[in-house]
């Protein structure tokens, strides 16, 4: 009793700093609490030992050397649930929920903890062998709120094996008992945007192969290096996928093609020149992925890119020169290119606090396996960027 009342203590008092700090807490015993930061924290596997940095110092504790740690989102954690293991603290009360990074787990009184979970088991059906899904969490949450919710069977069905259905649950139950409660992680949000702005520079390539005699006038490469801007915006579910961003750009973009060549006719010489420009909006769509460092976030992305021509315009100028006469044809638009189209997209960068200001920077391959409706023109495009990136 005397340990759960320290640790009641110890839990209410983190929800009065954290409203004046954004620093993270680690709870020592005998009820020292120290703020700073946790470094490279992620609750995905069994963790052995947290790294925490105060004052520009770091240093390493095992479980056995904390009681627990808040961040500074309002997420809480324990050691004092189960021995030297770390577990979240969702919601405490007549009935706690806690979860690790593979399962949920209730307790209720002087109970044990119990853990919720399903299963698959192999049933026969009719002759038929047939896997089914065996829900064991609903009657564990049926025993534990039988005691006030009127029909607890048909109550639990209306629900899923999620953070945010068991919270919805299990505070439903308070409020029908009158009954207190504290949840944790208030200020980490189901759903998250954040956008910003982001430019950089762009090295284009066009790889062309000419199949038949009409697109004679194409080199085998083309480059152009130029400016790109645009605006970002990412979307998450901190509260179900921590790290983990669907990442969408609105970015404009111009480039300039050219190529000139003198061929050798059986009659006299033409000089060849293809000129292609054009402005285009590009929308990446990718799944970004964020590892945190000490102090800087590497931010790993893929995903495709669809473009769409604003404007574009090619020309291809022949003159052909027998003895002391010129022949000029232009052609306005030598390839047919397609309005809309779509490639694939890798990057890797990195993003990091400055003064208060988070900035990034990336680099990134896109790549675009067709450009041309012209069955006889083999057309396709790579890009490389390097962008500046300055969140809002």
């Amino acid at each position: 009793m005397t340990r759960r009342c320290i640790l009641w203590l110890l839990l209410c008092l983190p929800i009065y700093l954290s409203a004046q700090s954004n620093a993270d807490l680690l709870f020592l015993p005998k009820g020292d609490t120290l703020s700073g930061e946790i470094v490279g924290f992620s609750f995905k596997s069994t963790l052995q030992q947290v790294q925490f940095e105060e004052a520009g110092h770091l240093t390493s504790y095992t479980l056995r050397e904390i009681e627990g740690l808040q961040l500074r989102d309002g997420r809480y954690f324990s050691t004092q649930i189960r021995e030297n293991e770390l577990l979240e603290v969702l919601l405490e009360g007549a009935i706690d929920l806690y979860r690790d990074p593979e399962f949920y787990y209730l307790k209720k009184g002087i109970t044990s903890i119990l853990k919720l979970y399903e299963g698959r088991e192999r049933v026969e059906v009719e002759g038929q062998f047939k896997m089914r899904t065996r829900q064991f969490w609903k009657g564990i949450l049926i025993q534990s709120i039988y005691d006030c919710i009127d029909q607890p069977a048909d109550f639990v069905r209306q629900f899923s094996l999620s953070e945010k259905d068991l919270l919805k649950a299990l505070k439903s139950y308070h409020e029908c008992r009158g009954l207190p409660y504290t949840e944790y992680g208030l200020r980490l949000p189901w759903t998250s945007i954040s956008y910003g702005l982001t430019a950089g520079l762009v090295n284009s390539q066009l790889h062309a192969e000419a199949l038949t005699q009409p697109f004679d006038f194409v080199l085998d490469r083309y480059q152009h290096y130029g400016i790109q801007a645009g605006v970002f915006m990412d979307l998450s579910m901190p509260r179900v996928l921590q790290n983990w961003f669907l990442h969408t750009e609105l970015l404009y973009t111009y480039q300039h093609f050219y190529s000139d060549f003198e061929a050798v006719l059986d009659v006299g010489t033409e000089f060849r020149e293809f000129n292609l420009n054009y402005q285009m909006l590009s929308a990446p769509i990718t799944i970004q992925y964020e590892y945190d460092l000490r102090s800087i976030d590497l931010i790993f992305q893929f995903g495709l890119q669809f473009d769409f021509y604003l404007q574009a315009d090619g020309k291809v100028i022949r003159e052909r020169v027998f003895s002391d006469r010129v022949n000029t044809f232009i052609d306005e638009a030598p390839i047919n290119l397609e309005s809309t189209y779509y490639g694939y997209l890798l990057g890797i960068g990195a993003a990091k606090s400055i003064a208060g200001q988070r900035l990034g920077l990336g680099l990134r391959y896109t790549g675009w396996p067709r450009l041309s409706k012209e069955p006889e023109l083999n057309f396709r495009g790579s890009r490389w960027s390097l962008n500046a990136i300055i969140y809002l």
